[in-house]
């Protein structure tokens, strides 16, 4: 009888490039998560905050278009440092949603269905598929937060007049206020992002993984509350939510500082979330747990 003698054939084909194989994490990883349109109403609602100040600043810095729309009395004038703050107190919130609708996506289906064993064993190393993973679930965040913020700013340099302290006091004043925006929108999203990340990492199962978030974002706040209440005493903050909005004070208003909270705790707790996230990733991503589940 014929006997066929089979072989493996050796990879003949072309190789992609190194930016190539890298990109294409975060590029099947978004695909996954706007599979579902409401990721993409999400974020188009992300934008709203961006559409409603620009034309309030439209509204403010022209007198013509305020007589055209009969105001009786000129809007109320925020200052630059406000507009910020309250951009991203509210934008806070609608990052969280686009974590718990994004983030359960990326990682647990792959650990479900042992598909993160085969990446592994090709071209993309551990390190490349984690930041592929940061670059996809950080982006979708960097649109929300400090990439609206720099259009805001962006907006206000061409609409205010020289004569506006805005640029009277550009370098002063106006220029530590972009760095300081810059600074907490990059700050919450690197934050979000990997405790998003380490929620997904952490399960199989996407829907645990929700919950799993939501504990994490809820759970810290509602207990130093109830400590504070019971007990009469002062706990620092380390829900995410408190400490975002302190960085917020503290970067612009620190004199409108509810809580006495300085930048020493705020920046260690800030840290110290980032590194037990990025904990959490490096130890469900071992090799031999990959390989062996």
């Amino acid at each position: 009888m014929p006997v066929h003698e089979m072989r493996y054939r050796s990879w003949e084909g072309k190789v992609m490039p190194v930016p190539v194989r890298l990109l294409s994490v975060p590029r099947y990883t978004l695909l996954a998560v706007f599979n579902k349109y409401i990721a993409a109403v999400l974020l188009g609602i992300g934008v709203l905050q961006l559409i409603a100040y620009t034309g309030y600043l439209v509204i403010v810095t022209m007198p013509e278009l305020q007589n055209l729309l009969d105001l009786e009395e000129v809007p109320v004038r925020l200052r630059d440092e406000q507009i910020f703050r309250y951009f991203y107190s509210a934008q806070y919130y609608v990052c969280l949603l686009m974590v718990l609708l994004a983030a359960p996506k990326m990682i647990s289906p792959e650990l479900a269905h042992r598909s993160i064993a085969i990446i592994f064993s090709r071209a993309i190393p551990k390190s490349g598929y984690i930041l592929g993973k940061v670059i996809a679930l950080g982006g979708l965040l960097s649109l929300l937060t400090w990439v609206q913020t720099s259009l805001l700013f962006f907006f206000m340099h061409v609409l205010y007049t020289p004569e506006h302290t805005f640029h009277a006091e550009f370098w002063p004043d106006t220029f530590m206020l972009f760095w300081k925006t810059l600074l907490l929108g990059v700050t919450m999203t690197v934050v979000l992002t990997f405790v998003g990340l380490a929620g997904s990492a952490i399960t199989k199962n996407a829907r645990h993984a929700v919950v799993l978030l939501l504990i994490v974002f809820l759970g810290p706040g509602l207990a130093t509350t109830m400590i504070s209440e019971i007990f009469r005493v002062n706990v620092p903050p380390v829900s995410l939510r408190h400490l975002t909005q302190d960085m917020g004070y503290l970067l612009y208003n620190p004199g409108e500082l509810v809580r006495d909270t300085g930048p020493v705790w705020v920046t260690f707790a800030m840290v110290l979330w980032i590194a037990v996230a990025f904990g959490v990733v490096l130890r469900q991503l071992r090799p031999h747990r990959v390989y062996r589940e």
